[in-house]
Formats: C-alpha cells, sequence, structure tokens
C-alpha cells in the first residue's frame, strides 16, 4: 500500500514539476526540458504551444517546430496570428541546411572576439577582440590572413589603429584604403565618435573624427562605409529628424563640402523598436542589419534589404536570413564576402567555440545574396612600359551612367574593381594622357561560370573515398542479395549475416551522407563563383 501511494504521488507530481517549470526551462535555455514540460500542459494551456514552438525551433527540430506552431494558431483564440502564419513560413523557407561553424584556425580563443569584418579580396579578416595577449589593452583591433588550406593564420595587432583605450573597427571600402572606426582618439566629441583612417604609403594616417555633422555629445557608432566611401550609414542614440523607434540607422553622403545632414533610413528599415549594426554588400545596394523590431525568432536577428534608389529612403521589405543563421538569443553584426557566398558573424557561448564570444561563418542563403559582381584586374602602362597612375572611368552602357571611378596603383599600376554584370565603356580621360576608351562586355554571367563536373567539384581525395565506398557498397548488396539465393538451412546463421552486412551497410551509407554533405557546404561556400577577368592597358 506505502509502495502504492508513493507511485500515485509521483505520477501527480511529476507532471505539475513539468507545468511548475515549463518557462523556467525555457527562460533558462534548457530547451530540451522545456519541450517535454511544455507537451504536459499544451492542452490545458494552448498558449503554452508558442514556446513549445520555439523550444523545438531551438534544437533545430523544425518540422515539429511548424507543427506545435500551426497548434498554436489554431488552438488558441488570441494568438498572434501574424506573428504564427510568419513562423511557419520561415519553416517552410527552402534555406541551405548547412551549419554554422567556427572559423578554422587561429582567430577564435577563451576570450571574446567579435565584429568580424571580411577584406574584398576574402584574404584578411579583421575583428575585435577584448585584453588579448600581445594587445594593448582593452578592446583592440586585430586581424588574420587566410592560409593555403582555408585556415586562418596568427592574427597580429592591427598597430597603426590601436591605443590602449578601446577601438573597433567597423568598416572598409572595397578598394581597403578607407577604414571607419569607433574609439576614443583624440579629438573625441562624447562618449564614443566615429573616426575615419586612410591608408598611405607607409601605413595608416592617424584616425580623424568624421566631424560634428555625424558625431555629437552622445553616442554614435557601428557604422558601414559604402563600397566606393561616398555613403555612411550609422546608429546614433540622438533622435534626429525622421526618427522612428529606439536606436535608428541614419545616412550621410561624402561631398566635397564633407558630410551632409544625416537622413534617416526611413520605415522601411527603420521600427519602433530598435535597428542596429548596419553593414553593405559588395554591391552597395544591399544592407544588412540587426533588428528586434521586424518579424524575428528571438531579440535581435540578421535582416537584409536593398536599395531601390538613390535616396537611400526606398528599400525592399527586409529578409530574415532564416532558421540557420538567426537564433531565439540575439544575433547581431554581419559581414559578407565579397561574392555574397559566406557571412561571418558572432555567436556567443556556442556549440563547438573556445569562447564566450566567438567568429563563426556560414553559407549565406540564396534570398539573401547581394547582386552578384565580377572582378575584374589588369594592370595599366605607359608608352615606357612603366606603371601609370591613372583613373579609370566606368560607364554602365545600359543606364549611360557613369557608375564608378578606379584608381591604378601609381608603383605597379595594378587596379582591381569589382562590377555588377553589364555592358561598360571604360575609359582614361585624363591630362597628360592620350584617351583611351574600350567596351567591356560582362552582361552574361554564363560566361564566366567555371564549367566543372561532379569528379572536379569533388577533388582527388574525395574521388577516391567515393569508389571505395561504391564498391564497398556492391559488394554489401551483392552478398545481401546471395543470402536470400543458398540453400542454407541454418536460419540462424542467415540472420546473423543479414545483421552484419546490414550494419556494415549501414556504416556505409553513413560515411557516404557525411561526404557528401562535406562536399555540398564546401561547393556552396566556394568564394569564387565566376572566373576573375583580366584587362590590361597601354
Amino acid at each position: 500500500m506505502k509502495r502504492l501511494n508513493l507511485l500515485l504521488i509521483w505520477m501527480v507530481f511529476i507532471p505539475a514539476v513539468f507545468a511548475q517549470n515549463a518557462d523556467k526551462y525555457f527562460a533558462d535555455k534548457y530547451y530540451y526540458l522545456a519541450i517535454e514540460a511544455y507537451k504536459n500542459e499544451v492542452d490545458k494551456t494552448p498558449k503554452s504551444y508558442l514556446n513549445l514552438a520555439k523550444s523545438y525551433f531551438a534544437v533545430k527540430n523544425y518540422a515539429e517546430a511548424k507543427i506545435a506552431m500551426q497548434k498554436y494558431l489554431d488552438n488558441y483564440a488570441t494568438a498572434d496570428k501574424e506573428y504564427a502564419k510568419w513562423f511557419i513560413d520561415m519553416m517552410n523557407r527552402a534555406d541551405y541546411a548547412v551549419p554554422m561553424k567556427p572559423v578554422a584556425g587561429l582567430v577564435n580563443t577563451s576570450g571574446k572576439e567579435s565584429v568580424p569584418r571580411i577584406s574584398a579580396d576574402g584574404k584578411i579578416l579583421y575583428f575585435k577582440a577584448v585584453d588579448r595577449a600581445g594587445g594593448l589593452g582593452g578592446e583592440d583591433i586585430w586581424y588574420s590572413v587566410k592560409q593555403d588550406d582555408g585556415t586562418w593564420g596568427k592574427p597580429y595587432l592591427f598597430t597603426d589603429l590601436c591605443t590602449n583605450s578601446h577601438e573597433t573597427l567597423y568598416s572598409m571600402n572595397a578598394d581597403g584604403n578607407l577604414a571607419i572606426l569607433f574609439g576614443n582618439y583624440q579629438g573625441s566629441f562624447g562618449s564614443g565618435d566615429l573616426f575615419y583612417s586612410v591608408k598611405t604609403g607607409t601605413g595608416w594616417s592617424m584616425p580623424c573624427n568624421l566631424g560634428g555633422v555625424i558625431n555629437t555629445s552622445s553616442w554614435e557608432a557601428q557604422a558601414t562605409i559604402s563600397p566606393d566611401g561616398k555613403v555612411l550609414v550609422y546608429v546614433t542614440e540622438n533622435k534626429l529628424p525622421g526618427h522612428v523607434g529606439g536606436y535608428d540607422l541614419y545616412m550621410s553622403r561624402l561631398t566635397d563640402k564633407g558630410w551632409t545632414k544625416p537622413v534617416n533610413l526611413g520605415s522601411k528599415i527603420n521600427t519602433k523598436e530598435s535597428e542596429i549594426r548596419p553593414s553593405f554588400a559588395s554591391d552597395g545596394k544591399t544592407l544588412y542589419f540587426s533588428s528586434d523590431g521586424h518579424p524575428a525568432f528571438g531579440g535581435y536577428d540578421i535582416f537584409m534589404s536593398r536599395r531601390l534608389d538613390d535616396t537611400y529612403t526606398s528599400w525592399t521589405t527586409p529578409v530574415n536570413l532564416g532558421r540557420y543563421i538567426n537564433t531565439l538569443q540575439d544575433d547581431e553584426d554581419v559581414s559578407v564576402n565579397t561574392e555574397g557566398t559566406i557571412g561571418y558573424t558572432v555567436k556567443s557561448d556556442e556549440y563547438g567555440a573556445p569562447g564566450g564570444y566567438d567568429i563563426f561563418q556560414f553559407v549565406m542563403p540564396d534570398a539573401a545574396r547581394p547582386e552578384q559582381t565580377i572582378t575584374l584586374f589588369g594592370r595599366v602602362v605607359n608608352e615606357k612600359d612603366s606603371a601609370a597612375a591613372v583613373n579609370l572611368n566606368f560607364t554602365s552602357l545600359s543606364t549611360k551612367k557613369l557608375f564608378k571611378v578606379v584608381p591604378s596603383d601609381k608603383d605597379s599600376g595594378k587596379y582591381t574593381v569589382y562590377l555588377p554584370f553589364d555592358k561598360y565603356l571604360m575609359e582614361i580621360n585624363m591630362k597628360g594622357y592620350l584617351y583611351l576608351s574600350d567596351t567591356i562586355d560582362l552582361s552574361n554571367p554564363d560566361n564566366f561560370v567555371p564549367k566543372r563536373n561532379i569528379r572536379e567539384v569533388f577533388g582527388e581525395p574525395t574521388n577516391t573515398k567515393v569508389t571505395a565506398l561504391n564498391a564497398k557498397l556492391n559488394e554489401y548488396t551483392a552478398r545481401l542479395n546471395s543470402l536470400q539465393l543458398i540453400d542454407n538451412f541454418d536460419t540462424k546463421a542467415v540472420f546473423n549475416q543479414y545483421d552484419s552486412l546490414l550494419n556494415d551497410y549501414t556504416t556505409a551509407i553513413t560515411e557516404y551522407k557525411t561526404l557528401i554533405a562535406q562536399s555540398k557546404y564546401k561547393w556552396l561556400s566556394d568564394e569564387k563563383k565566376f572566373v576573375d577577368v583580366e584587362k590590361n592597358l597601354k
């Protein structure tokens, strides 16, 4: 009788504990426990289907997350129908099922690494680290060079731009000769200002304040510079004209007279909550930012929007980067390579990383990729075959507008430019040089896609493994077929052979799936979707 009473108490007590602790499990991020707890209370409290869906989402069980959210929509009379439908749509969106990975190499430590910024050529990763060994103290700027094997090498302190206070590199233009910084450098107006530095022949110039049009006695930070270096988008705590919500994003143009009066990006981007951490893509039209005002999985999510005109107030509806990038926590900050295939972001206390804050990389979803560009490079020489320092004008023949002016290097004559697919008139029209022009047809992306079959995509090591796995599977299949045909009356022995072969077959299939998944990830994250085009001029 005593044992029966204890069992009855246990049967009553356990569901009560689950129900009582469901929200606490959820708040403490014990999502598997939260799932079990919410499952015990949703029949009586259908509102709990919402957090059940989010708990499934947190453990990446997207199928069950969608089912739970649909039940929230169907069973809870006052459900947030707009959010529920958005969530279900996001579960249905055909995003690449690729992992979020810590960057390989020597960047991440047990300390805090954040604010990743990838160079236009994809070879240098800049980042911020706090009190890292070898630094000057506080928040310092570091950089790492990509190695031949794709990992990131030993980081170096960006000594020209670091002090014994706090500094952050927020953005660089496409040419890599203009840096936008945040810090308490000499000439600061307030609690944190935006500065710029220019690359010189001997290093980087002393950081200079962007001036009183941008900076105030309040906080200005988290800026991004357009690839051509002419437009700044940034965050300010000031409620400037056009202010919409909490923190808003503003833009300012660089003119011959300095920076123009800041303009709010408008209500398509800015909400009644906060928008932070803007980042331009290589096309100068695509803007990434974080928001807790647009529909999100939790806290801040990362979004993408495209500029529709030159006013910087007309934008497409922001697109959430999706379930493989955004989480229930705050997801802030992203830097995307020139090709738009790889994003770099920051995660806190994430599996597989050594520190509290670490830098991760992921494959960009198709829906969030910038307008594709192609790399045009070459060398300009004079009649004596010496390097010529000239400005190259690129005019779009489809819009009849000047698209970009690119200088060639005075020492080498080399230039590099990233262009959207189009036809261009390329001109040199400078005093002291003969007029030179040429038409470059870059309008059809298909003409510049490397043609590779699956064997070339795999590469030799993977091809060898695939061939070996195919041979194993063929052997296992043949042996399985033979078991059905042989006259063996020892049934137990035959079933044992089936068990052994099927185990071997399953192991081989698992290895095969892993190999294909790794190859697919590498292919999806390939930073060179198009061949570079060389154009030399004399």
